[in-house]
């Protein structure tokens, strides 16, 4: 086993979160970069598991083989069970800046890992964070409006040849359960401006076969970014909204991520080339 794990705690306020650093085994976290990992939406653990995967575990281990440190941490929702959730602080901002704000004393070098919902905010994390983070690693991020994801989502997961009012009472049903800062204070939200502002290294990755967020969120990603220095984009074709191969077609399908699978090692040696790269590591 190449790395190494110490418990930790991510406060903000009166909120602890539970988190873990991973480290290369061998190393101090003073010697080697360290990225925050961000969820995505969801009341999920320091892992992001979703079902049998834990995306979150999985970058930690690989990463720490490649010389990278990583902190992860349950999310508020996941374990302050009954505190308000009403705004993208309560949900995401406030704990990410708290989990930065911890690296920055371990690590001279301090990067952000977003998936899905956390590389949506990531150039917002990014434009709040003093000193400036080292880098941005957004994966699966969507570069459109969440009511706009949602409802490709649905049309997607509709079964063929429903009724587009079935659709739409289905559309509006979720919208109901989303959180109340989705058509709130995220409304006014434009990350394609953001990240285009930044003055950070940034890496955006895809997967060709994600039907959550699509390869259309990173074309925009593209456009809105070229010509921008050290930033790059990569798709993968086999991989799912969880970077993980599951030997299917097509776009993927929500039960494929039943299946024990894990995160593409294509993706962490891309990850770990472009954190390790600049540092001359």
């Amino acid at each position: 086993m190449s790395w190494l794990e110490c418990d930790t705690t991510v406060t903000t306020g009166d909120i602890r979160l539970p988190a873990v650093i991973c480290y290369p085994r061998g190393a101090r976290c003073a010697d080697v970069p360290m990225a925050v990992l961000v969820h995505g939406s969801g009341a999920v653990d320091r892992d992001e598991t979703v079902f049998a995967q834990a995306p979150f575990r999985d970058l930690a281990h690989g990463l720490a083989a490649r010389g990278i440190a990583t902190l992860r941490y349950d999310k508020r929702t996941f374990v302050a069970h009954g505190v308000p959730v009403t705004t993208i602080e309560d949900e995401t901002l406030d704990d990410a800046a708290s989990a930065i704000a911890l690296a920055q004393t371990l690590s001279p070098h301090v990067f952000v890992i977003g998936h899905s919902l956390g590389a949506m905010l990531a150039p917002l994390i990014a434009s709040r964070v003093t000193p400036p983070l080292d880098g941005v690693v957004m994966m699966a991020a969507p570069a459109r409006p969440m009511t706009e994801v949602l409802r490709q989502q649905i049309d997607y997961l509709t079964p063929s040849g429903a009724a587009q009012s079935y659709k739409d009472t289905l559309y509006q049903k979720s919208l109901q359960s989303m959180p109340q800062y989705t058509t709130g204070t995220m409304a006014s939200y434009d990350q394609l401006a953001t990240a285009a502002a930044l003055d950070v290294p940034m890496l955006v990755l895809q997967g060709e076969r994600d039907y959550q967020v699509r390869t259309l969120d990173l074309d925009l990603w593209r456009k809105t970014l070229a010509g921008k220095p050290h930033v790059t984009c990569k798709s993968y074709p086999r991989l799912h909204h969880l970077f993980a191969d599951s030997g299917e077609d097509g776009l993927s399908t929500p039960i494929e991520y039943n299946r024990p699978d894990h995160v593409a090692p294509e993706v962490i040696d891309d990850i770990a080339h472009f954190i390790n790269a600049p540092l001359g590591q």
